[in-house]
């Protein structure tokens, strides 16, 4: 189960290894979205739900897709917007 530790600020590392692997480099994605539940699993569970709209709404009027950070092994994010 999920541990909680009380933090103000969050960090998320880059992924440690650049090494290219059958022509493919390792990306850490984040995605982050606020959501309001019951507890921290009932978030998660809502927050895979609206995620999952997202990703399903491309084309469909009154849905908004999803925007991404995408950190690479250097640390260099790159913001992916599907609305653009």
């Amino acid at each position: 189960m999920a541990k909680t530790k009380k933090s103000k600020e969050l960090f998320i590392s880059a992924p440690e290894d650049g090494t290219i692997v059958e022509g493919k480099q390792e990306f850490r994605v984040v995605y982050s979205i606020d959501v309001r539940a019951t507890n921290p699993k009932q978030a998660c569970m809502e927050a895979i739900k609206i995620l999952s709209d997202q990703v399903n709404c491309f084309g469909n009027p009154g849905t908004f897709p999803p925007v991404f950070q995408v950190i690479d092994h250097k640390g260099h994010i790159t913001s992916v917007d599907f609305e653009e």
